[in-house]
């Protein structure tokens, strides 16, 4: 997975809003949760390929996976 500060997230106008520290998540391998919006959405490409998730949010899910009881 790679990790880069990528501006392709939602947001209304702002730049801040947009930009953001993000991995980029391989969706034809790994699975992610319907709560976690990836980017770009699957109603606007083919349900495949690899889609952005900001970093802090993919951290936070790998945070809870690895320690259930937090």
């Amino acid at each position: 997975m790679e990790t880069s500060y990528a501006c392709v997230f939602d947001g209304k106008g702002d730049r801040a809003q947009k930009c953001d520290y993000g991995v980029r998540v391989c969706t034809d391998y790994i699975k992610l949760p319907q709560s976690m919006p990836a980017f770009p959405p699957t109603d606007n490409d083919p349900p495949f390929g690899c889609r952005w998730v900001r970093k802090a949010l993919f951290v936070s899910l790998l945070d809870t996976l690895t320690n259930p009881t937090k």
